[in-house]
């Protein structure tokens, strides 16, 4: 007799500033100062007194969100998550800044999976001055099952922004 078993897929989430809901492994944001040191360059909900503009916490996954913005003397900037699992999903608020605001509203980053480059992002505003959120920037349904890095990597000579929310990852019970 020829017994099957079939597992289930599960979709877990992780959060920009609470991690993994299952293991609890944090995201890890590089670098972590700015070049000027006179500060992080990561700035999350919790963090940005005194901000103006940012995406309104209500509307993110866990009410956080964390965000930087690039610049060429950063030189590269990051967003590293660990996960075991077959598949990832990645979640942005993306800004729509007015030209004229002065603010940036353009988004470019790379992925790279276990070090391999695997996509890449663009988003330009719309200049309508309201965010997008809950943005799906990114999906591999074709990994390998087990445990994997992907980062999340903003380089060039370009200012852009990266207002990272959250990210999903299946693999099966």
């Amino acid at each position: 007799m020829l017994a099957l078993s079939t597992g289930r897929s599960v979709n877990r989430t992780i959060d920009d500033v609470h991690g993994d809901s299952a293991t609890g492994i944090r995201v890890q944001y590089l670098p972590n100062k700015a070049p000027t040191n006179e500060g992080s360059l990561w700035i999350n909900r919790t963090s940005c007194a005194g901000c103006t503009s940012v995406p309104d916490s209500r509307f993110a996954i866990q009410n956080t969100w964390s965000a930087a913005r690039y610049t060429a003397d950063i030189g590269s900037m990051s967003v590293g998550i660990k996960f075991s699992g077959r598949a990832i999903y990645v979640f942005f608020i993306l800004p729509n800044f007015d030209a004229s605001s002065g603010l940036v509203g353009v988004v470019r980053c790379n992925f790279f999976i276990d070090g391999v480059a695997v996509g890449k992002f663009t988003h330009d505003s719309d200049d309508s001055n309201q965010f997008a959120y809950n943005v799906l920037v990114y999906q591999n349904t074709t990994i390998t099952d087990g445990d994997h890095v992907l980062l999340i990597k903003t380089t060039g000579t370009d200012p852009a922004i990266i207002i990272f929310d959250y990210a999903l990852y299946t693999y099966d019970a």
